[in-house]
C-alpha cells in the first residue's frame, strides 16, 4: 500500500505540473491575441470625416462676395460699380441692400444678373469689404449624383476615398430631395459612419437654398 500511495502522490505531481504549463501558456498567447505590443495598430479607411471633406470639396466653389447698401432717402434703389473683368456677378435683393456673388466667367457656374448697378446712377451708397467664401452649387451635387450612379470606380478614385459610401439631401422639413440624392445602402454588418451637416446652395441663376446633407461610410 505504500508503494501505491508513493506512485499516486508522484502522478498527481505531474498532473499539476502539466496545468500549471498549460495555464502559463494560455496566458501567454491571450497576451500575444488580445494586448499584443508588437502588433501593428488597425488603419481604419471608413473615416467619415475624410469622406466628408473630399465630397464637400468637390461639390463646392469659391465665389467672391461683397454688397451695396444703398442710401435710405435714395428715390431710385440703383448703385454704380465697376466689376472685375472676366467676373460674372449675381446680386440677390434684400431691401436696401444687395449681396453680391462673383465667380469667374469661365467657370459657367453662374449666370451674369445685376439689374440694379446702373451707370450714372448718382444715388448714394456704400459698398462693403469684398471677401471669398466656399459655397456648394446646386449643379455640382448634380454632376456627384451623374458619376456615382454612371462610373462608381471612377468618382472614387478621382476623390481619393477608399471607402464605400453614399449622400443624401433633404430640405430644412427633411423630406429628401431624389434628384441629388443616391440610394446606395451599405452591406448588412458592416460599420456604417453617419455625418448630417446643414449647408447652403447656390444655382446658376443665383438661387439660394438652405438644405441638409447626409453622408455615410463604410
Amino acid at each position: 500500500m505504500i508503494l501505491k500511495r508513493g506512485k499516486s502522490i508522484k502522478a498527481q505531481g505531474h498532473v499539476e505540473i502539466i496545468i500549471s504549463l498549460i495555464l502559463f501558456v494560455g496566458v501567454i498567447l491571450f497576451f500575444l491575441t488580445v494586448m499584443n505590443p508588437f502588433a501593428k495598430p488597425k488603419q481604419s479607411f471608413a473615416l467619415i470625416g475624410d469622406v466628408e471633406d473630399k465630397i464637400i470639396n468637390e461639390i463646392n466653389y469659391k465665389f467672391g462676395r461683397s454688397s451695396v447698401i444703398v442710401g435710405e432717402l435714395s428715390l431710385i434703389k440703383c448703385y454704380d460699380i465697376d466689376f472685375p473683368v472676366g467676373k460674372r456677378v449675381y446680386e440677390v435683393a434684400k431691401g436696401r441692400k444687395y449681396d453680391l456673388y462673383f465667380s469667374d466667367d469661365v467657370d459657367n457656374v453662374m449666370i451674369n444678373k445685376v439689374p440694379n448697378n446702373v451707370p450714372g446712377c448718382g444715388e448714394v451708397y456704400k459698398q462693403g469689404i469684398y471677401f471669398e467664401e466656399d459655397i456648394i452649387v446646386y449643379e455640382k451635387i448634380e454632376n456627384l449624383k451623374t458619376t456615382y450612379e454612371t462610373d462608381y470606380s471612377l468618382l472614387k478614385n478621382n476623390l481619393g476615398v477608399i471607402s464605400d459610401f453614399s449622400f443624401s439631401l433633404m430640405d430644412l422639413n427633411r423630406n429628401l430631395i431624389v434628384g441629388l440624392s443616391v440610394d446606395k445602402e451599405p452591406p448588412v454588418g458592416v460599420n456604417v459612419e453617419s455625418k448630417e451637416l446643414p449647408i447652403i446652395v447656390i444655382d446658376a441663376n443665383g438661387g439660394i437654398s438652405e438644405l441638409i446633407i447626409n453622408i455615410r461610410a463604410w
